[in-house]
């Protein structure tokens, strides 16, 4: 197996139960996470981040992945899901009791690799946004690495696209234009729907420009779920590391596998907390 965290070996692997969605009420505090890579990298210091400032149980809508993209089929090794925009995330919100929700969207700008243009990728994430605006509480949304995407060499940027985007034509000088200029829409549609924005530190990240490292998780996203804290929480120490969660318990609603469709019912981990994890 896997371990999709981004955690080291010291950490102990999250123990799930098989129980079904009837046997234990639905918990009261809801969060819908939005992203790809850096969510599912750190999968576990993501859900703990969540759990310390909304509380346990936790209901946790997730729609992730590498390379997820949020207006297109996303393909990254042989694996597809779905966009964000159509992925069945919206249904399993639509028929969910109410709850106290809040809500991110993180980890935008996939899509320029894929070739979608600026205007779409904005589209799609407002899209999101004006369905999460109905329902949540606390809307937060992250601006793009842009100090790292700055210093990012030809070199490198042309051993991520060829490994993780091998069709994409996107050159260097138009990612770093092309994220600016998406930077800049994020940052209307932020103030537009009321979201709070969180800009990434270059400090997070180390020889990886867009991925987290994994000594700074911790910090990372506590400084990105800031926003969620509530009155009870703000007394409550510094995030534990996550537990290990194996990739088998991070399996999607629906995903592609060289062109085999797999399924699994949802929510697919169950923590001894109480907290539930559904993946889209």
């Amino acid at each position: 197996m896997v371990d999709t965290s981004g955690g080291s070996g010291s950490e102990r692997t999250h123990q799930t139960s098989n129980r079904g969605d009837g046997a234990a009420p639905a918990p009261r505090q809801r969060a819908v996470i939005l992203g790809a890579s850096n969510v599912i990298r750190n999968v576990s210091t993501v859900i703990a981040t969540a759990e310390r400032f909304r509380g346990e149980p936790l209901d946790l809508l997730v729609a992730t992945g590498h390379g997820r993209s949020y207006g297109q089929t996303s393909r990254v090794l042989g694996r597809a899901l779905p966009a964000i925009t159509t992925c069945d995330l919206w249904d399993a919100l639509a028929r969910q009791p109410q709850a106290n929700t809040v809500s991110l969207l993180t980890d935008i700008g996939n899509d320029l690799l894929y070739g979608a243009s600026v205007d779409a990728i904005a589209s799609w994430v407002e899209q999101c946004l004006a369905r999460l605006k109905k329902v949540s509480a606390q809307l937060i949304l992250t601006e793009l690495p842009l100090e790292n995407v700055a210093r990012l060499n030809f070199a490198k940027f042309f051993l991520i696209r060829s490994i993780l985007f091998p069709q994409s034509r996107l050159t260097l000088v138009e990612a770093r234009e092309m994220s600016c200029e998406l930077n800049e829409r994020l940052k209307v549609l932020a103030s537009r729907y009321d979201a709070t924005v969180v800009k990434p530190e270059s400090g997070w990240y180390g020889a990886d420009p867009i991925h987290i490292h994994r000594r700074h998780r911790a910090s990372a996203w506590e400084s990105i779920m800031q926003p969620w804290q509530t009155e009870t929480s703000a007394g409550v120490g510094a995030t534990r590391p996550g537990k290990r969660i194996l990739s088998i318990s991070c399996r999607p609603h629906v995903r592609w596998l060289w062109g085999m469709e797999q399924r699994r019912a949802q929510p697919s981990l169950r923590l001894p907390s109480g907290t539930r994890v559904s993946f889209f």
